[in-house]
């Protein structure tokens, strides 16, 4: 599983402490986010791999950066590319593959989808703002195939869920488009 963890913290002079979205209290909070990735045996929930989040507001500023230690090398990553990195890490450290489940913030994210299922040969359960579920299917020959399940959470609010459904097929014509631009079939 691929999610962030935020600390409420004081002041603006630790590594990434800027207002922003933390899950602990439910809002936006001065506060550290890092991404992790956690595994599970059914039993137990273990984080494996995590990186501290630098908002981009941090990584622009190098004096910041130098005066509380972050390396000159370290430059701007959105969550869901440091997830892809540490879900690449996990998987050198010799974490075995198993479907990868997320939120709607990794979901949304076309290039982590692609990467996790083309470059990662992982399956996926993600969660779409406003369509549903994804879930990849992987063939033997490696190329990864789509469906979607349509969220339960899709009945509440007067929502339609064939035309939630829509939403969902969209979004997996679009991954197809981008990942196939030259290809006839795209369009179908």
């Amino acid at each position: 599983m691929v999610d962030e963890t935020g600390w409420v913290k004081q002041g603006t002079h630790l590594v990434g402490v800027l207002p922003q979205y933390c899950g602990a209290v439910g809002k936006r909070a001065n506060c550290q986010v890092s991404v992790e990735v956690v595994v599970s045996d059914g039993w137990m929930a273990v984080p494996v791999v995590g990186r501290l989040y630098l908002p981009e507001s941090w990584t622009q500023d190098r004096e910041r950066c130098a005066a509380v230690g972050v390396p000159e090398e370290v430059k701007f990553a959105t969550k869901p590319e440091l997830a892809v990195e540490i879900l690449r890490q996990a998987r050198r450290d010799g974490v075995p593959p198993a479907p990868v489940l997320g939120d709607s913030h990794y979901g949304n994210d076309a290039a982590f989808r692609t990467a996790v299922r083309d470059e990662l040969g992982m399956e996926f359960f993600l969660q779409v703002d406003g369509a549903g579920i994804l879930r990849s299917g992987l063939r033997s020959s490696g190329s990864g195939v789509m469906s979607a399940r349509e969220s339960p959470r899709r009945n509440l609010g007067g929502v339609d869920p064939p035309n939630a459904r829509k939403r969902v097929e969209d979004v997996l014509l679009d991954d197809r488009r981008r990942a196939n631009p030259a290809d006839p079939d795209r369009l179908a």
